[in-house]
């Protein structure tokens, strides 16, 4: 298909370079969306924060424990202190009273002896578990500290980006406005059935499909009267006075 055309090509050619660049770009922007950096920090905060709500609940539960049983002590001490009292201050002389007062006091004993064992290692517990946190909390700050440092690289590598992509596009713009209605859509057209719509010439080859152009074709471009397609590709060929690669 030929059409006439003066400088078009040029701008044809310069408009794919300018969409390859912004295509680059925005794929660009999708992979630095996709890599998921600063999702995977997200949830590793998001772990350390459910983790140390765990511990400092369960600090919690153990403190209310504690209390518990310190008041559950003070009422068996005090029981056996009573116990003990009357048993040895001679005001009971019945044998069955003296021997049931006195199993009574080694059952407070061994329940006082249960409670402060089971106190001493839920303060243990405890202990370990502030330790615990220390260091969540200090890995927190540190995962915190390379969250926000990613998120400023990638705030400020998006924020290039779109300025990149916008200049391209209002260079695409600019174009497109300098390329007559009939000959943007048989580019359009072209490039919706192949990966790009301009071929260029190099070494007397379409650089599209890599057959060699005949003679005439090459003649036909460089009287640049004519917009020429590549009879094997369909693509537009693009000859700059220079028949070798650039």
């Amino acid at each position: 298909m030929e059409v006439k055309c003066m400088k078009q090509i040029e701008f044809l050619w310069e408009l794919q370079q300018h969409e390859h660049k912004f295509n680059s770009i925005k794929k660009k922007l999708e992979d630095l969306a996709r890599k998921g950096h600063i999702n995977n920090i997200i949830i590793e905060l998001k772990g350390i924060e459910s983790s140390l709500k765990e511990k400092k609940i369960t600090i919690f539960e153990n403190e209310k424990r504690i209390n518990k049983s310190n008041n559950q002590l003070k009422e068996l001490t005090f029981n056996q202190d009573e116990i003990e009292k009357n048993l040895y201050n001679g005001t009971i002389t019945d044998l069955k009273q003296l021997h049931y007062m006195d199993m009574e006091s080694k059952r407070i004993r061994e329940e006082i002896n249960k409670l402060e064992t089971d106190t001493l290692e839920m303060m243990e517990a405890i202990e370990e578990f502030k330790q615990d946190i220390k260091n969540m909390e200090d890995q927190y700050a540190s995962v915190k500290k390379d969250f926000e440092e990613k998120v400023k690289e990638y705030n400020a590598a998006t924020d290039q980006l779109r300025k990149e992509a916008k200049e391209e596009m209002d260079i695409i713009y600019n174009i497109t406005s300098k390329i007559e209605k009939n000959i943007y859509d048989q580019y359009a057209l072209i490039k919706k059935n192949k990966r790009y719509a301009v071929a260029k010439v190099s070494k007397n080859e379409c650089s599209g499909c890599h057959m060699i152009i005949p003679f005439y074709i090459l003649e036909e471009l460089k009287g640049e009267i004519n917009i020429v397609c590549c009879e094997n590709c369909g693509r537009i060929l693009y000859y700059n006075g220079i028949n070798e690669d650039i």
